[in-house]
Formats: C-alpha cells, sequence, structure tokens
C-alpha cells in the first residue's frame, strides 16, 4: 500500500520545480531505537498530520499518526492502509484542510475512499489522474 500511496502523491502532486522536495504523507524511519520514538513523533505545533513508519530492517516496530502532540498508534495488522484510512479520519473528525503538499493524494482517497468529491483547486496531473481512473471504474 505504501508503494500505491507513493505512486499516488507522485502522478498528482503540484508542480514543485526541480529543486523542491515534495512531502508525503507517509514518513518512515528506519532503525530508530523503541526509547527515541516519541522524540521523532514530537512534531512542531499546527503541523500537518501524517502517518510516520517505524521499522528495522528485519521488522514493523509501529505505526502512528502524528498531529498536535498526539500520536495515536496503528495496530500492526492493520498496515499502512489502516494507516491512511486513519490518517484520513483524522482530518474529517478534526475538520482540517488538506495542506497542499498533501491535497491531490488525500483529495483522491475522499473521491475513491469516502466517494464524495474533491472539490478544492487540483493539479493539471491530479485530473489526469482521476480521469484514468474513472475510466478504470466506470
Amino acid at each position: 500500500m505504501m508503494e500505491a500511496v507513493k505512486y499516488i502523491e507522485k502522478h498528482t502532486q503540484w508542480h514543485q520545480g526541480s529543486k523542491n522536495k515534495v512531502n508525503s504523507i507517509i514518513t518512515v524511519n528506519n532503525d530508530v531505537l523503541e526509547s527515541d520514538i516519541a522524540a521523532v513523533l514530537n512534531i512542531k505545533e499546527l503541523e500537518a498530520p501524517r502517518i510516520h513508519i517505524f521499522s528495522t530492517e528485519s521488522e514493523l516496530q509501529g505505526t502512528f499518526i502524528a498531529f498536535d502532540s498526539v500520536f495515536p498508534s496503528i495496530a500492526k495488522a492493520g498496515g499502512v492502509m489502516a494507516a491512511v484510512l486513519k490518517l484520513l479520519a483524522t482530518y474529517y473528525m478534526f475538520d482540517l484542510a488538506y495542506p497542499k503538499p498533501f491535497s491531490m493524494v488525500l483529495g483522491i482517497m475522499q473521491t475513491f475512499v469516502m466517494e464524495e468529491p474533491y472539490k478544492k483547486e487540483t493539479s493539471k496531473k491530479y485530473k489526469t489522474f482521476i480521469k484514468s481512473l474513472r475510466s478504470i471504474y466506470n
């Protein structure tokens, strides 16, 4: 599922120019000691909610949604799919606007998972991507 999210982000993102790094709704943290996970999750106040995945070479340590010093854990069995759904639910529950770097991928999820059209401004890549998805599902 993580590869699918990265694919959607790449194919729907706003044009950033060649030098700008695009933020993802998923941050993967490798080889972080369990005692240091809380420090990594301690994000800036009012920073956009996002998914943090912690893993070692051999196992998944944990998956969290981090926002405003709250970081609920996602059951390991649920995986990235559960985390993406809970992230979308977080934006709905707290009536948060999608930040621009995340808006296209969350707009796709809203349209196809929640079956509610995304009505905000969209990128050209988003329009092309959603048109191709609709042709598959219609």
